[in-house]
């Protein structure tokens, strides 16, 4: 079974092990929102830990499980808020705590979408989503379009506006001074009429997701 479901490595022989998995995972989290993924290897990782790069394969298999575990450790459990009251109100929790999840830990929008396997507590967010909307009545053909539709939101807003601009971005005086502005008249209409539109705004990412959730609301009552 898979170390990210167990949660513990296989037996192996020798000395009692000094370090423990919890430990390793928490350190490379830690090194991650410091420095990026990218600064993260087991080299690194053991020379933190103050052991022997060797040594932290005996706890996991290599770097891809090790950043499995990281990710589904800094998602987290869901609370049990989320299944009380009103349903709009459990999406927009579910949806403001995904993105939470991605602010708090820049680099893991960057493996979020990636092929991977699914740890518990990702699907335990997954599964709250899917009770929500069942419990408001959505016919079983449709919820997973409908958690998916809220979770692609929340997820493309997440990276325009996650600290360290993973986002794409244009300066609209870059446009203007190229000449080319008559070619996007409905950007330069809009620019005027909304000179301070944020799309990494926290009040923008929840008009967008008003947006959606009525989508979802016209849909269950019809």
């Amino acid at each position: 079974m898979s170390l990210l479901w167990t949660g513990r490595p296989s037996a192996a022989r020798g000395p009692k092990p000094a370090l423990s998995l919890e430990r390793i995972v928490a350190e490379a989290i830690s090194l991650a929102d410091a420095e990026g993924l990218a600064a993260v290897s087991m080299k690194t990782l053991a020379t933190r830990l103050g052991a022997g790069t060797m040594s932290l394969y005996r706890y996991l298999p290599g770097k891809d499980e090790l950043v499995a575990l990281m990710l589904d450790s800094v998602i987290g459990a869901p609370p049990a808020v989320l299944r009380d009251g009103e349903w709009r109100d459990g999406l927009r929790l579910w949806a403001h705590g995904t993105r939470d999840v991605f602010h708090r830990h820049p680099w893991s929008i960057g493996i979020i979408g990636q092929p991977r396997e699914i740890g518990p507590n990702e699907v335990a967010w997954g599964e709250a989503a899917l009770g929500i909307l069942a419990a408001a009545g959505a016919p079983d053909h449709q919820i997973l379009d409908m958690v998916f539709a809220v979770n692609a939101y929340v997820r493309g807003a997440s990276q325009l506006s996650a600290p360290g601009g993973l986002g794409p971005t244009v300066d609209p005086e870059d446009i203007v001074a190229s000449g080319r502005i008559e070619e996007f008249p409905q950007f330069a209409r809009l620019m005027a009429a909304a000179p301070d539109f944020d799309p990494t705004a926290s009040s923008s990412f929840d008009v967008g997701l008003g947006y959606l959730l009525d989508g979802i609301s016209a849909t269950l009552t019809a």
